[in-house]
C-alpha cells in the first residue's frame, strides 16, 4: 500500500505540474500576438541599423589606402623633419651667441662711447 500512496502522490504532483504548464501555454497564446507585433516593428529597425553599420564599416575601409599613403609620406619625410629640427637647434645656438655678443657690445659702447661723451661734455 505504501507504493500505491507514493504513486498517488506522484500523480498529484504530475497533475499540478500539468496545470502549471497549461496555464503557461495559455499565457503564451495570449501574448503571442503582442510578440508578433513587437517583432514586426523591431526586426526592420534592426535590419536598417545593421545596414547602416555595414555602410560605416565600408566607408572606414575605403580610407585605409589614404591612411597608408599618409603614413608612408610621413615616413619618407621624417628626414626632412629631423633636418629641420637640427636647423632650428643650430639657429637657436647662433641666436643665443649673438645675444651675448650684443650684450658685450652694448657694455663696450656704453663704457667707451656714451660714458666718455657724458664725462667730457
Amino acid at each position: 500500500m505504501d507504493q500505491l500512496g507514493a504513486l498517488t502522490g506522484k500523480i498529484d504532483d504530475l497533475n499540478t505540474g500539468m496545470q502549471g504548464l497549461n496555464s503557461g501555454i495559455g499565457s503564451l497564446h495570449t501574448n503571442l500576438s503582442s510578440l508578433d507585433q513587437s517583432l514586426a516593428v523591431s526586426v526592420p529597425k534592426a535590419a536598417s541599423g545593421i545596414a547602416q553599420l555595414n555602410g560605416g564599416f565600408t566607408q572606414l575601409g575605403s580610407f585605409n589606402s589614404q591612411l597608408t599613403a599618409g603614413a608612408e609620406q610621413l615616413k619618407e619625410n621624417s628626414s626632412v623633419l629631423k633636418n629641420g629640427v637640427s636647423a632650428l637647434n643650430s639657429g637657436q645656438k647662433t641666436l643665443s651667441e649673438g645675444a651675448v655678443t650684443l650684450a658685450d657690445g652694448m657694455k663696450t659702447f656704453d663704457a667707451e662711447g656714451t660714458s666718455k661723451l657724458k664725462n667730457n661734455g
